[in-house]
């Protein structure tokens, strides 16, 4: 039989399973909307156990399974299952196999700032990285920061967007990785078919570039609704979302921090979360239109780079701050990115500050 572990969350419901490749032990919260059917299928999937007979995706390091049944959350339809921390994808293209975690280190030969999650401080920016994450799986303090995290913002019952629950966590006891046990988690998924909100801008971009900023509205005017809440997410980059119903479903929550009453670092940290996604249309559509790589080193590029900059900056912070038109300055023309924030963050700060002293003394 597999070691039983203490459940992350109050109220689960434990299920020790010995069957397939790798026993493991399946906690589910007492909020969770999983069927009986639904847990067989993940318990079967997770120990990897006969090949499935269901349908499934495999995306990445994730499986997608189709739900009997949709839920309905926040007016967004969920219709599949998210299963990550199960395995990986050891390769692209059509021989790209997905096989069971592995405990060396997928961060070895990484750099310190690559996939590294940028943090505004008093007077600095951190760059907040593990030193080991093996390959597939999370070690027990990712495990426990992600689902931590998650049902924290799920708490936060935010409007604009639409926050995943932990539907399910599991814990592998003899696929252990250099940081003791392997753990995944299971969440609703818009389904199985369902693109992220980087590759439908890529389609929107392709098609005229307009159809990009009314998305956009709806992300600033999420974001901003966080960050009224007293959070900031720290990652919204589009990969990390899904589009649907009209609304944001977005993910990865894990890097969510409180906005505290440092101002700088406030205005900062809101800062990234607007300039991430605007950053990733800009990338977006010079790669679309400037595919060959020596044209980035033409003055034709670069000014139409700082032309889309100036236009798509100025559209989100006019929805994130909700108050006509804003003033730039030269901001369009920073390339580096913690300059950039502190520029960005200098606009925010101050209209941010205000807002904030009228509700404080109610003038």
């Amino acid at each position: 039989m597999p070691k039983e572990y203490k459940p992350l969350l109050d109220d689960s419901e434990i299920i020790m399973y010995n069957k397939g490749r790798f026993p493991l032990q399946l906690d589910i919260p007492s909020s969770s909307t999983l069927t009986k059917e639904e847990i067989i299928t993940i318990l079967e999937i997770s120990s990897w156990g006969e090949k499935p007979i269901y349908p499934c995706q495999i995306k990445n390091s994730s499986v997608l399974i189709p739900r009997r049944n949709s839920i309905t959350k926040s007016g967004v339809e969920l219709e599949a299952l998210e299963i990550t921390g199960i395995g990986y994808t050891n390769n692209q293209g059509p021989r790209a196999e997905f096989i069971p975690p592995d405990k060396s280190n997928s961060l070895e030969e990484t750099s310190e700032k690559e996939g590294a999650i940028m943090v505004a401080k008093r007077d600095r920016f951190d760059y907040k990285k593990p030193s080991y994450g093996p390959k597939g799986t999370y070690t027990p303090k990712e495990l426990k920061k992600i689902i931590d995290k998650t049902t924290l913002a799920d708490t936060l019952k935010l409007t604009e967007l639409v926050v995943p629950h932990i539907e399910a966590y599991g814990r592998y006891s003899d696929l252990d990785n250099k940081k003791g046990y392997s753990g995944f988690i299971v969440i609703p998924h818009p389904s199985i078919d369902s693109k992220d909100a980087n590759k439908d801008a890529q389609k929107w971009i392709r098609k005229n570039y307009s159809p990009m900023y009314p998305k956009l509205t709806k992300l600033m005017k999420g974001l901003r609704e966080l960050h009224e809440k007293g959070y900031a997410h720290l990652d919204p980059w589009l990969y990390n979302a899904h589009f649907v119903d009209g609304k944001f479903y977005l993910k990865k929550w894990e890097n969510i921090v409180k906005l505290n009453d440092i101002l700088v670092a406030n205005w900062r940290n809101r800062a990234m979360d607007v300039m991430w996604p605007t950053d990733n249309c800009i990338i977006l559509f010079m790669e679309t239109f400037f595919p060959i790589p020596n044209v980035m080193c033409s003055d034709r590029f670069q000014l139409a780079k700082q032309d889309l900059m100036k236009k798509v900056i100025s559209f989100s912070l006019e929805d994130y701050l909700g108050n006509g038109k804003v003033n730039l300055g030269g901001l369009f023309i920073i390339d580096n990115d913690e300059k950039k924030i502190r520029a960005l963050a200098e606009i925010i700060g101050p209209d941010i500050s205000a807002e904030l002293m009228k509700t404080k003394f109610h003038i």
